[in-house]
């Protein structure tokens, strides 16, 4: 099935050339993966039609980022779960899910958006989708402020290749040569300072950017044009020896410098898993936990409270960029 692009004006400041910032991203220059690398890994389909990755947290429960979860108008996807299906247990997918094996794919009880979400600046992009049964994929583990602190001291800006990057898609920036079979990239950590540097007020302008995002280098292995929302997992040295081998959920994929996929224009851009990690957790134990509320009226920023085991380098700005904006 023919995947459509849809493109969306923000306004949005950036301090690189002619880069624009890409939303729903592919695996660029990746490897064929099977399910022994990312057991976890999960696939958001809309109106049946695979739009973005997700990441299994929970027996019943995958987290992806939040703008996977609207649809080409901008409608919440939240207020008609029943347009939304998760496949997981695969390293296969097809563009419809109906070429799927019915037994891989799940419906969907209920979808929360992060609160502090938002489209200019895609902090908090993030979301947790309650899935209407369980799965036998195991659940990723989502990193601590204390294993991001090491993952920062141990892999910093060093060419270390330690964070894996797992997504179906396009292997080409130009988003020919679709793959249906899953892809991983190894992938080099860089800093909160670098990554800045490279996006200059795109980032520096959200407020506590330091803890939002998590960034990767992206001058060969990237993400473009259809990965978002799938898993960045980082492999602590100390711990390949561990049950879990050392493996932990660092981030979602966000976005990247768009059009340019893996030339290095600008670190690629995920949304940092630690700091979100207590929302995601209270979500999943059926605690108290804060989300956006849906609403047809796309300007409505309401935030609620819902207890889930209830039913219901160039120094110039470009003030003005096209945002390539692929959800399906």
């Amino acid at each position: 099935m023919p995947m459509p692009l849809r493109f969306m004006c923000l306004l949005i400041f950036l301090v690189t050339g002619s880069a624009t910032a890409d939303m729903s991203l592919r695996v660029i220059n990746g490897d064929d993966a099977n399910l022994d690398d990312a057991p976890w890994q999960a696939a958001v389909f809309v109106d049946n039609g695979f739009a973005c990755g997700a990441v299994v947290i929970a027996p019943s429960w995958v987290a992806t980022a939040a703008h996977c979860l609207f649809d080409r108008n901008g409608y919440p996807l939240s207020l008609s779960p029943e347009r939304v299906k998760i496949v997981t247990k695969t390293d296969s997918v097809k563009r419809s899910v109906y070429n799927i094996p019915q037994e891989k794919v799940v419906g969907v009880e209920r979808m929360l958006v992060h609160p502090e979400y938002t489209e200019k600046t895609f902090k908090a992009d993030l979301a947790v989708v309650k899935l209407s049964r369980s799965v036998s994929s195991p659940a990723v583990v989502i990193a601590d402020s204390r294993v991001q602190q090491r993952m920062e001291s141990v892999a910093g800006d060093r060419e270390d290749m330690s964070l894996q990057l797992t997504g179906w898609g396009s292997i080409r920036a130009t988003g020919e040569g679709i793959s249906n079979r899953l892809q991983k990239a190894h992938l080099s950590l860089v800093s909160d300072l670098s990554c800045a540097t490279a996006w200059g007020t795109t980032l520096r302008d959200v407020a506590g950017y330091q803890q939002a995002y998590v960034c990767t280098n992206s001058s060969r292995f990237s993400t473009c044009f259809g990965d978002s929302g799938g898993p960045l997992v980082w492999t602590d040295p100390d711990r390949v020896s561990d049950a879990d081998r050392g493996k932990t959920l660092v981030g979602i994929v966000s976005f990247s410098a768009g059009q340019l996929c893996g030339q290095g224009v600008a670190p690629d851009v995920f949304t940092q898993a630690s700091t979100y990690s207590g929302w995601m957790e209270n979500c999943v134990a059926g605690k108290s936990c804060d989300f956006k509320v849906a609403s047809p009226n796309l300007n409505s920023q309401q935030v609620g409270t819902q207890n889930t085991n209830s039913s219901g380098g160039a120094w110039f700005f470009l003030p003005m960029l096209l945002l390539n904006l692929w959800r399906r």
